[in-house]
């Protein structure tokens, strides 16, 4: 079956999410305003969990691989460790987009949550055995409540930009 074309507009629109989470991210290697002071989340794994969830036809496996070997470049993670992660959370959350999108947004926050926390405490480990030592556990915790507190806000911001991304009829139904 042949899918609609889009028109250059239109295409321009589908790359918004992909230009997005390029600032995002690059945008976490920016200094803290004050110093000592960190509270810039984990974008990569708040804007997958959005966009796969509400508009999955922006957000591919392979977007998601290269936003993270974009946040291990800026990080000074080992290369690749963003990425794989990000490649499995962008699988587990399209086998779950259909649930996801019909939960409130109570519950969407919590299951947001948990994959914020798999998704760091994985990062911590492999960031641990690539080091030959237990880091310690609590950046982990502050990254991860900074990270699900910042949900509720780019949640909203995202919701007043979906309506104008193309091909409305592909999302399975809207915020």
């Amino acid at each position: 079956m042949k899918r609609p074309a889009h028109s250059f507009a239109d295409q321009l629109l589908l790359c918004a999410p992909a230009g997005l989470g390029v600032v995002l991210v690059l945008a976490g290697a920016l200094p803290p305003v004050f110093p000592g002071m960190f509270f810039y989340p984990e974008m990569l794994v708040l804007l997958t969990c959005f966009f796969v969830i509400y508009y999955p036809d922006a957000w591919p496996v392979w977007l998601a691989f290269l936003l993270g070997l974009l946040e291990d470049l800026v990080s000074g993670a080992a290369l690749g460790t963003h990425a794989l992660l990000a490649i499995l959370l962008t699988l587990l959350l399209k086998r779950r987009a259909v649930r996801l999108n019909r939960q409130n947004f109570r519950m969407l926050w919590i299951e947001v949550a948990a994959m914020t926390l798999g998704y760091l405490l994985a990062l911590w480990l492999i960031l641990s055995w690539v080091a030959h030592m237990v880091l310690p556990l609590a950046p982990l915790v502050h990254h991860v409540v900074v990270t699900v507190l910042w949900f509720p806000p780019l949640y909203f911001l995202l919701s007043k930009l979906l309506p104008y991304l193309p091909s409305a009829s592909l999302r399975k139904t809207s915020i």
